[in-house]
């Protein structure tokens, strides 16, 4: 009966908010708006298109894939014991604009725990992460993502990683060895070169890239205080986050970073021309 009620309800937002296909529009007959395509459209054979108040024009199959994926994260949501009821009210609340640091940090931890595979997904991990970093392999792949990646969107500044690279390199840091960052940076800019390389070849297995960055969220979630430190480099590393994300084709993770992102940038007054440095 419930799941009943819910249907209903989201039959009637989808009703409500989604208007007639440019077929029956250009038509001039009446279009039963249903979803992924009107019925008109299913008899043609043809795509339903729908145009949005902008002007915008997307298959209303879009539309589906979206509203399926909102109940897909609003089950994860649910499933973490969060009450995405309240949490959508909430958004309107003064409180919101209240939240702390630590609350931030948790929230990133808690996304970012949700993209790492688990460990028996990740074939070979002992032979990635922090033994792997320093070989030679290991530069041309920050070669790699330099030339490519940061190339197009600059996160990190290339003479002062390589600085990073060759400091651990020539002392032969342990595993326990380095700052977080210096540890968390490499190992996303590894993380995302693979993928880098498996866009432009899919025969490169991205097995590396998903042990990469399970390594770089661990060590986020060993010490969260060195690494979210509302500072320049935090920034940096939800960007790094973010790029990622995208070549991983995780879209709405990708979105959500780059909103936190947007977010520090903010706080850290980098959108004035005059602002002092940070």
């Amino acid at each position: 009966m419930e799941a009943a009620s819910s249907n209903r309800k989201r039959s009637d937002v989808r009703r409500a908010n989604v208007t007639g296909c440019q077929r029956c529009k250009s038509r001039k007959q009446r279009c039963d708006q249903n979803i992924p395509a009107c019925s008109a459209c299913v008899r043609a054979g043809t795509t339903c298109i729908s145009v949005d108040i902008d002007g915008q024009s997307a298959p209303r199959s879009y539309i589906r894939n979206l509203e399926d994926r909102v109940a897909e994260l609003e089950l994860a949501l649910r499933s973490q014991g969060v009450d995405t009821e309240s949490v959508a009210g909430s958004r309107t609340s003064q409180d919101a604009l209240a939240i702390t640091p630590e609350a931030i940090r948790s929230n990133e931890l808690n996304l970012l725990g949700l993209l790492v595979p688990k460990p028996n997904d990740i074939q070979d991990s002992g032979g990635s992460g922090y033994h792997a970093l320093l070989d030679t392999t290991a530069l041309q792949l920050a070669a790699t993502y330099f030339e490519h990646s940061n190339f197009f969107s600059p996160v990190l500044d290339q003479e002062s990683f390589n600085k990073v690279i060759a400091t651990l390199h020539q002392h032969h840091l342990t595993p326990g060895e380095g700052s977080s960052i210096q540890k968390f940076q490499l190992c996303m800019v590894l993380a995302i070169a693979i993928r880098l390389l498996n866009r432009i070849d899919s025969a490169v297995p991205t097995t590396a890239s998903e042990s990469f960055f399970a390594s770089a969220v661990g060590i986020l979630t060993e010490r969260p205080q060195a690494t979210w430190q509302g500072d320049l480099q935090h920034l940096q590393n939800l960007l790094l986050i973010a790029q990622y994300t995208i070549f991983a084709s995780n879209l709405s993770t990708a979105w959500h970073m780059v909103g936190l992102s947007t977010r520090l940038a903010i706080d850290l007054d980098l959108l004035n021309e005059n602002a002092p440095s940070v």
